[in-house]
């Protein structure tokens, strides 16, 4: 049976193209993306983390991002070639790239019944890492890392040949991510889990001898952690997460990763169809083969994305709904994508392999045109700060809430008149949502009425004003204000954005009133 499934793929992994050209019709995809695509929110802190020195990188992402320093002290460095938002981005791409191709060499030695040429495509054409490499972000960083840490470690702890320079590329790798991204170590504790499980008490030892180093290199980070977390938590009317609500959470952020739908409504009531009889057949199908099918290296992915789902249920309560997105939890990507193949690969049966294949592969491109359809991210803001542009006159201020939503929209604009964040400039030393709020119209009127006093029009801009993370913004406040005293002129939606035209209500004619 296992020659049956090796000969489906004979013309296939033929071909020496096969994973360069997947690698490259990736680049195909996210270099233009990365050029059009306007740089939102979160970018725009990541260009200002890395936009002073290496010291104030390491600040600033202690501090302010609340992250560990690695990935923000790498962009730094790689923007002193150009300083552009696009070669900014060029650093995830490359990243993602370099995924692409660890990958197809991890999926060789992990699933052998499968050409790696499957694994690579369903990697390469997935909308997570397309999305991961079009942020400058340190999520594509994480992806690098997560694949070369799982092939270090077959090649270092589990192969029968293991080789003492894969176990040292590890160590430095397992430092690496922990100085990159704190979930990571969920993956170096799940991988100890894995020698545990396959009874390697040699090199479980091993293993726990170079975690002991990892930790050392770790310790001096060790206090900033403790504050971030603190800084976490500091929200006290943050939604919190009970133990079912985590679970459903973590679930759902993995089966997006292989069956994304973009929320297109036909694709999620299909996937939630293909979920439930594919978890049903799989089980009987294990139970009844489990000794046939219970390879180490099947049983190495199944453990580790078992214990990092554990890791991140464990962490759902403390952390909250929103810091268990599918990208916080990036780690799980690779894990998740090898079990479902592996997964596959163990039914030996090739219309299985082609028809799940076939599957992804419809989920992901319905995905990938939902999502890039309008060619905007978040906010919009390079089409925002045009149209204003184009429309506005001398005199007409511009005001943004909410506030932190000005740093990328100063990227863009190049207009005329004076942008006046609201209730205040953000504060890029430490970020606080609480900063942001609204308190009353007394407060509102004496922030906008030294701007407005001589001015009877101002644009405004508002995104993203419902409560997040437990903070409200009250932006009533601001809707009640404007009603109140000026006039709405005109109005335009962009994606996720609102910009509108407001005009003094005594200012109006005669003829402008009839025509509101």
């Amino acid at each position: 049976m296992e020659t049956r499934v090796k000969s489906v793929f004979s013309t296939f992994s033929a071909s020496k193209v096969v994973v360069p050209g997947l690698v490259l019709v990736n680049l195909a995809i996210t270099m233009p993306l990365a050029f059009v695509l306007n740089i939102w929110i979160d970018e725009a802190f990541s260009l200002h983390t890395s936009g002073g020195g290496i010291g104030y990188a390491v600040r600033q992402a202690l501090h302010f991002e609340q992250q560990p320093p690695l990935y923000f002290v790498l962009l730094n460095l790689w923007r002193g070639i150009s300083y552009s938002p696009f070669f900014a981005r060029l650093f995830s791409v490359l990243c993602v790239a370099l995924t692409i191709y660890v990958v197809s060499r991890l999926s060789k030695r992990v699933l052998s019944d499968i050409h790696p040429g499957w694994v690579t495509a369903a990697a390469a054409l997935n909308p997570f890492t397309i999305w991961a490499a079009v942020e400058i972000r340190m999520y594509a960083f994480v992806l690098l890392l997560t694949t070369m840490l799982m092939l270090f470690f077959h090649d270092g702890y589990l192969a029968d040949n293991s080789k003492r320079r894969s176990r040292w590329f590890y160590v430095a790798c397992a430092v690496a991510g922990l100085y990159a991204h704190y979930y990571l170590g969920f993956l170096l504790a799940a991988h100890a889990c894995v020698l545990l499980v396959l009874k390697r008490w040699r090199r479980f030892f091993n293993y726990s001898l170079d975690m002991a180093i990892v930790g050392l290199c770790f310790a001096p980070l060790v206090p900033s952690v403790v504050q971030q977390l603190h800084s976490v938590n500091m929200y006290e009317n943050r939604a919190s997460t009970t133990l079912s609500e985590g679970a459903r959470i973590v679930y759902w952020d993995l089966i997006k990763y292989i069956l994304p739908t973009g929320d297109i409504g036909w694709l999620t009531t299909a996937r939630k169809w293909i979920m439930r009889v594919s978890i049903i057949w799989m089980v009987i199908f294990i139970a009844r083969h489990l000794r046939t099918v219970a390879r180490p290296t099947y049983l190495a992915v199944w453990t580790t994305l078992a214990v990092i789902f554990a890791f991140f249920l464990a962490v759902s309560g403390s952390v909250g709904e929103e810091f268990l997105r599918i990208r916080h939890v990036a780690v799980m990507f690779v894990p998740a994508l090898l079990t479902a193949f592996s997964l596959i690969s163990i039914t030996k049966r090739r219309e299985i392999l082609i028809v799940a294949s076939l599957v992804m592969l419809i989920f992901s491109t319905a995905t990938l045109y939902a999502t890039y359809k309008p060619m905007a991210k978040y906010g919009d803001e390079a089409r925002v700060a045009s149209y204003i542009v184009g429309a506005e006159k001398p005199g007409e201020p511009v005001i943004i809430f909410r506030a932190e939503f000005v740093l990328p929209f100063a990227l863009y604009y190049k207009g005329k008149n004076p942008v006046v964040p609201i209730p205040a400039y953000p504060n890029l030393d430490n970020y606080d949502l609480r900063s942001q709020v609204l308190i009353s119209e007394a407060q509102l009127n004496s922030i906008v009425s030294p701007v407005l006093s001589h001015a009877k029009r101002f644009w405004l801009i508002t995104r993203h004003t419902d409560t997040f993370r437990g903070v409200n913004f009250h932006p009533e406040i601001l809707e009640k204000y404007v009603n109140k005293y000026y006039t709405q002129v005109e109005r335009k939606v962009f994606y996720k954005s609102e910009v509108r035209l407001f005009e003094e209500k005594r200012m109006l004619s005669r003829s402008e009133k009839r025509t509101q």
